[in-house]
């Protein structure tokens, strides 16, 4: 039973029921990724396990231009 419960309204908890807050789940949340860290490192991997990598792209379309390009399809036209 948790002290903020009613008294009268209530059923008994199990200890990880009593322990099932949101503080705790952050605190084991830190600790699992404190672990996987050092496991990690020590491994040899690297010190960032949670991240695997970055990547950034562009991409543009342009019309050709028949004075630098004069063989090149016009636009719209099929490119065969």
């Amino acid at each position: 039973m948790s002290s903020l419960d009613e008294p009268y309204q209530h059923s008994p908890k199990a200890h990880w029921e009593e322990f099932s807050e949101l503080e705790n789940a952050k605190r084991a949340k830190e600790d699992v990724a404190q672990i996987i860290t050092e496991l990690h490192k020590t491994a040899g991997l690297g010190e960032y396990p949670f991240i695997h990598g970055v990547a950034v792209g562009s991409l543009s379309i342009n019309t050709p231009n028949p004075a630098v390009n004069p063989g090149a399809p016009k636009s719209g036209a099929p490119v065969t």
